[in-house]
């Protein structure tokens, strides 16, 4: 059957054909190229044949109905089918010709699939309300938007910075807030559209992103861009950039309530985030109330709470430091994460003009960032990759004893829950750390307390010790002059003179004894001075000794470093110097060599150290913790009195005597305050 002339048909706007007896009879160009057919296919076709299954009965009963008089719908949707297999959403607009339909068909195929993805967002927007963490709210945004052809961007404005992320993360570019007037126009009004992408001036800073770009540009030349803005409380602003060849100006409605679902998401993870953010920083807080609470070392607790601030702040450095000599120096005292430099170099630092000092006269949180410090501090942070620093001060009654520092590697603004839990750290260990401080105190006090009653015994000893010396002396020394007298006479005329020799040795021994004896229980009240240096002293000492041995012991005084001037007695402190020889010539009766070093020993103030040291015989183990004894010798002609004597002298100096001793060496060193 040959086509009847429709000429008119062809020059309709839309695709028409006309059907008579349920059979195409006529097609205008535009309704054969829509279906993908030709005149030979179209004329005697059924007209349901094209039409999608699903929609097939509704239009076989709306044409039945129109055949018998009825009134069904001039215009309506549906989808029709073209020979390739591709389904078009089409609009139908009927009108009856007598025995003949005419039917034209308008493509809303776009149209459609726009609405459907509009209505596909509507969806993601609401399924991305059970994310809990931010980061998996973008990951989800970005998998919703890819099966509709679309691309998702996060832009965040930093100061007058504009920061643009992909949704897993990656940096893309950086641009200036008013570089760009469709940045402007989303962060003044929340919307703007961006008709063609391609031809947007967007500078992309890094090489590999700008290809990448321009190729996806190059694939997809006609892509639209819709910038939304996300309204975050208390957060940086940030945009939402949505990128698909389908988007109009007129989804701008559609396009705020998704751009709202997104906002209330990520409000959402941040506040479910800031909660366990909350919740473990007090655990840790707990935590290190505990180890503070217990019995453990300081190094122990500043180990834990530096452990803990690094894991719960997510930072990179944790300093503690602890001011010392009346805050006017802060020591470092534990390091996490610090390089060896910086350690070596700021074991110490003076508080004067520094941050530091600056924390401690506020007594509060200060922020800081690299660029804050000066060099050549500021290179050492520099090199150990730190750009944001927090320090809080150690608060006890108001009172200053420390500082903690807080780095991180990345540019951050440091919460106001983070500095919370940094004065909760410093609340807990200064409070550690004066505890500490009272209890040493206490054994100290304790300590002197005991040495206080110890030394108040001794001088009650040693004052009746003392009367009874004098006594014992008087008593004594009475008979001695008249043997002395008594021996003088008999030289003259006794031929027995060995006898008398002996006799005489034996009543010098007993005067040495008893003159000892009286200046070990004399009391003894230092009277400082530094008229004479400690080497002349020492020198001369051990060289009057030395002066009876014909040079069987060689000597040699050693200066590393003494104290000068040094404060001391001069004359007791010689008779020291004297008996350590004595003892070190006694202990070499073959010979050997003693060497006498001077120098200086840490303390508050500086003490002065005297070590003799010689190549005698040495003192037995078991002996040994009893030479400082009072009548405690070990050789036959001893009194017991030299080393004890020694202990003395030197303890009135508040000063100690120490002996280390093997065979074959011995050394005994001496320490007091140099002032």
């Amino acid at each position: 059957m040959s086509l009847p002339e429709r000429s008119w048909l062809e020059h309709l706007p839309l695709p028409a054909v006309i059907i008579r007896a349920q059979r195409f009879v006529y097609a205008n160009r535009a309704f054969l190229e829509l279906l993908q057919l030709t005149t030979e296919e179209a004329v005697g076709m059924r007209f349901d044949e094209r039409v999608a299954r699903e929609d097939l009965q509704r239009v076989r009963e709306r044409h039945a109905e129109r055949l018998t008089g009825g009134s069904p719908p001039d215009a309506y949707e549906l989808e029709v089918v073209r020979t390739d297999g591709t389904r078009l959403h089409v609009e139908i607009f009927v009108s009856q010709l007598g025995e003949e339909t005419l039917f034209q068909l308008r493509d809303i195929t776009d149209r459609q699939r726009r609405l459907e993805h509009l209505a596909a967002l509507g969806r993601l927007g609401t399924s991305i309300q059970g994310q809990l963490d931010e980061a998996q709210v973008f990951l989800a945004l970005q998998e919703g938007v890819e099966p509709i052809g679309a691309t998702a961007i996060r832009l965040r404005l930093e100061g007058d910075r504009v920061i643009a992320h992909s949704a897993q993360g990656e940096r893309l570019f950086e641009t200036r807030r008013g570089e760009s007037p469709n940045l402007t126009r989303a962060w003044e009004h929340g919307f703007a559209f961006i008709d063609d992408l391609k031809a947007a001036a967007v500078q992309w800073p890094d090489a590999e992103i700008r290809e990448r770009v321009q190729r996806y540009l190059e694939a997809n030349p006609r892509m639209s861009a819709a910038l939304v803005r996300l309204e975050a409380p208390m957060q940086p602003r940030e945009l939402l950039m949505l990128m698909a060849p389908w988007l109009r100006p007129v989804d701008e409605v559609t396009l705020r309530l998704f751009g709202s679902q997104v906002a209330a998401a990520i409000n959402a993870s941040r506040v479910v985030s800031d909660l366990a953010q909350r919740n473990a920083q007090l655990d840790a807080l707990q935590r290190v109330a505990a180890a503070a609470g217990g019995a453990g070392s300081l190094p122990e607790l500043f180990e834990r709470a530096g452990r803990e601030a690094a894991q719960v702040l997510r930072c990179s450095h944790v300093a503690i430091y602890l001011l010392e000599r009346e805050g006017t120096e802060a020591v470092l005292v534990y390091s996490y994460g610090g390089s060896d430099e910086a350690n070596r170099l700021y074991t110490r630092v003076p508080m004067a003009g520094t941050r530091l000092q600056k924390v401690v006269d506020a007594a509060a949180p200060r922020r800081w960032t690299t660029a804050d410090y000066p060099a050549p501090l500021r290179e050492v942070l520099e090199r150990m990759g730190q750009r944001a620093i927090a320090s809080v001060p150690m608060l006890s009654r108001s009172r200053s004893l420390g500082i903690i520092n807080v780095a991180w590697r990345e540019e951050r603004a440091t919460t106001d829950d983070e500095l919370s839990m940094m004065m909760g750290l410093g609340v807990h260990l200064a409070s550690a750390v004066e505890s500490n401080r009272l209890i040493d105190d206490l054994r100290r006090s304790y300590e002197e307390l005991s040495h206080a009653q110890g030394q108040l015994i001794r001088r009650e000893r040693l004052a009746a010790l003392g009367e009874m010396a004098a006594a014992v002396a008087h008593e004594v020394r009475n008979p001695l002059a008249v043997v002395f007298n008594a021996l003088s006479t008999l030289r003259k005329e006794a031929p027995h003179a060995p006898l008398l020799d002996i006799i005489s040795e034996e009543s010098e021994r007993i005067d040495h004894l008893v003159g000892d004896l009286l200046d070990f229980a004399r009391p003894m009240t230092p009277v400082l001075t530094s008229e004479v240096s400690l080497a002349t002293l020492v020198d001369d000492a051990v060289r009057s000794v030395l002066g009876t041995t014909d040079g069987r012991v060689g000597f040699e005084l050693l200066d590393e470093g003494a104290p000068d001037p040094v404060a001391m007695d001069t004359r007791p402190m010689r008779q020291v110097f004297i008996n350590l020889t004595t003892n070190a010539v006694q202990a070499m009766p073959e010979g050997g060599r003693l060497t006498v070093t001077l120098g200086s020993a840490p303390g508050n103030p500086r003490r002065a150290r005297v070590r003799f040291h010689d190549t005698g015989r040495g003192i037995a183990g078991e002996v040994l913790p009893r030479i400082f004894e009072p009548f405690f010798t070990t050789r036959a002609r001893g009194t017991g009195l030299g080393l004890a004597l020694v202990k003395r002298i030197i303890e009135s100096h508040r000063g100690t005597v120490t002996a280390e001793s093997r065979p074959g060496s011995t050394t005994l060193e001496l320490e007091w305050p140099a002032s």
